[in-house]
């Protein structure tokens, strides 16, 4: 909580400084799923002077699809948001959300509850799997969404998954907004990283070193989506919950 707090402390003061007359503030799954979520949001309102949101799976998703979509040529199929805390997957045509999961198969949460070794067993990453195609299989409908044209992807974790693809294969362009990452190379990072201690992770080139204790986790989560669906391929982009919550606002 205080590290938050300072962190929103900076970003106040560099907001204020460019001159905004207005901030949006917005938390998702982890203040959400927090006992005391609504409490810290009343201690930011009074400490900093700013309101914060703490919006639930359903808005966060449309928060996170609109966000994703601009600037892709995007029609129909599965958009995936992956954070620390929860997954979104939100189902679209023509442009348009027409249906949305929110679960609880965020990357961090993931590998802190089944990933207790490092690097992790197989038998680890077997249950890891086996919890995630589950709640898919609950919670995502089953093969209504298997159906899906293209499967589309959002959040820090696949940013950096896609990273590591474009470093290993000297791809020349830095922007990642459309980048294709294939699922075939995604499989091979997933094992790759799985295989390596956490505190190595770091020495992977692409990788972000604050994401090494929680990227297997949520390239599992990732990969199994991506099973489920059939997809050969992930789209991903680099716009998310934050530009979506600011067009939205």
């Amino acid at each position: 909580m205080a590290r938050t707090t300072e962190a929103l402390r900076d970003f106040q003061a560099i907001a204020t400084g460019a001159g905004t007359r207005r901030i949006v503030s917005v938390a998702t799954a982890a203040m959400r799923d927090a006992r005391n979520g609504a409490l810290f949001a009343r201690r930011l309102q009074r400490e900093l002077g700013m309101r914060v949101d703490i919006v639930g799976g359903a808005a966060e998703a449309r928060y996170g699809f609109t966000g994703a979509v601009r600037g892709l040529a995007a029609s129909n199929g599965l958009l995936f948001d992956l954070g620390g805390g929860s997954l979104q997957i939100t189902r679209f045509a023509r442009r348009r959300p027409s249906g949305v999961v929110s679960l609880p198969l965020g990357a961090l949460r993931l590998s802190e509850k089944y990933l207790e070794s490092d690097p992790p067993t197989s038998k680890q990453l077997r249950r890891l799997r086996d919890h995630v195609r589950s709640q898919l299989d609950e919670g995502a409908g089953g093969p209504v969404w298997v159906r899906a044209i293209g499967l589309w992807g959002t959040g820090g974790t696949l940013r950096n998954l896609a990273k590591i693809d474009r470093q290993a294969r000297r791809y020349p362009i830095g922007w990642l907004h459309g980048y294709e990452l294939s699922v075939d190379s995604l499989a091979d990072i997933a094992d790759a990283l799985a295989r390596t201690k956490e505190k190595r992770r770091d020495e992977v080139a692409g990788l972000s070193a604050e994401r090494a204790d929680s990227i297997v986790g949520g390239a599992i989560a990732i990969l199994t989506l991506a099973e489920f669906v059939r997809a050969r391929d992930i789209l991903v982009s680099g716009q998310g919950v934050r530009e979506g919550s600011l067009s939205s606002s």
